[in-house]
């Protein structure tokens, strides 16, 4: 933290004047709305020094908290002084116990966040550590998914290799049947045209002894 005296340029014993003088001519060389991130810094420095020096009792708790040596400080001459610096105090003291009352309640807090964010995190922990069970129970689902599938592949593969197989031997007996087929209708066309051939004999045979029966017949009739 700089010294406010040191931002100000001015002794620890500067008067009252000298500090108005100094802070007026700090705020004319620098800018709170300029761009210049040095120039807005600057007259942010030089104004939080001037709140605090030109008040002559928070100058006084500022030169006992800087420790700054006696023979520069200044002096409180009044008892309205004196009871403007204790006033001071006391309300920094309030101040501070309120700050200190907010943080530790802000402890607590997060200490009851922090117990909550420590179940919650064991709860993921097991859920984490039941879920990388799951996903190990799924690979190895998987695994003998994967072999039960190779095993269904095969049996397939073996099923098609038989079907083919009786398939061919189907298709070869219905061959061996047409052929027989073939075989016996050729019979049957030359059964046929033998029957048919015996059967024009058989008649010319019955036909010429028909004939030779009635020659029989008329010589016999002839000769009585």
């Amino acid at each position: 933290m700089k010294n406010y005296y040191s931002i100000l340029g001015i002794a620890s014993d500067a008067t009252q004047e000298e500090i108005n003088k100094a802070y007026r001519q700090k705020m004319s060389q620098s800018d709170i709305g300029s761009c210049d991130y040095e120039q807005m810094r600057d007259a942010l420095e030089a104004k939080k020094a001037y709140a605090v020096l030109s008040d002559k009792a928070n100058r006084i708790l500022y030169d006992i908290k800087q420790e700054i040596p006696t023979e520069e400080r200044i002096l409180v001459s009044t008892q309205e002084e004196i009871n403007s610096v204790i006033e001071t105090l006391e309300n920094s003291i309030t101040r501070q116990k309120t700050q200190i009352s907010s943080q530790l309640t802000a402890i607590q807090a997060l200490k009851k966040e922090n117990k909550s964010l420590k179940k919650e995190l064991e709860t993921s922990n097991k859920n984490l550590l039941s879920n990388e069970q799951n996903i190990n129970a799924l690979k190895e689902s998987n695994v003998h998914t994967h072999e039960k599938l190779n095993q269904l592949k095969i049996a397939f593969e073996d099923l098609k290799q038989s079907k083919e197989s009786d398939a061919d031997q189907y298709f070869n007996q219905i061959n061996k049947l047409k052929n027989q087929i073939e075989i016996l209708s050729n019979h049957n066309l030359k059964y046929k045209n033998i029957l048919k051939k015996s059967g024009m004999l058989l008649f010319k045979i019955i036909a010429a002894v028909v004939v030779v029966m009635i020659f029989v017949f008329i010589l016999i009739s002839i000769n009585q």
